[in-house]
């Protein structure tokens, strides 16, 4: 659904009309997007986890770390870093069109913070996938998880 309207206001935005207005549905549009995909996300990473059962092999974490959740060129966290980096300057450039930039250092803060979250998360999933061990419990997931 979101997708369906990000298509239909690009398009709109090719036309003349309020191209201010357009640009603050394009963007709105684009972060329900990204809220759909990282509620998508943590269901697929929470089924790859139970997957790997409470005592895994290392060769079988580290898989579907990298092939799945963490690798740094194509994973779901990667992805949602790559969104939210570009969320963030689209968003810059929708608010500069509408306001002054008083108080979009602040605004800008708050994106900030959400490449952060997934940054640290990534840090985090390396460093216990680096120190894990065949037969070593796996914990909850949410334990890996970067307090916000």
């Amino acid at each position: 659904m979101a997708e369906d309207a990000i298509e239909r206001l690009e398009r709109a935005s090719l036309a003349a009309g309020d191209r201010a207005t357009l640009s603050s549905l394009l963007v709105q549009a684009k972060m329900l997007d990204y809220a759909a995909m990282k509620n998508t996300f943590a269901a697929e990473v929470a089924g790859f986890w139970r997957e790997l059962g409470p005592h895994p092999k290392r060769d079988d974490l580290e898989f579907l770390l990298f092939a799945e959740i963490d690798a740094q060129n194509h994973s779901r966290v990667e992805d949602l870093m790559d969104e939210i980096s570009e969320l963030r300057e689209q968003y810059r450039k929708a608010w500069l069109e509408e306001y002054t930039p008083y108080r979009l250092g602040t605004a800008l803060g708050k994106w900030d913070a959400e490449f952060q979250h997934w940054w640290k998360l990534q840090g985090r999933l390396n460093k216990f996938a680096a120190e894990f061990h065949d037969g070593d419990a796996l914990p909850p997931l949410e334990s890996l998880s970067p307090e916000r």
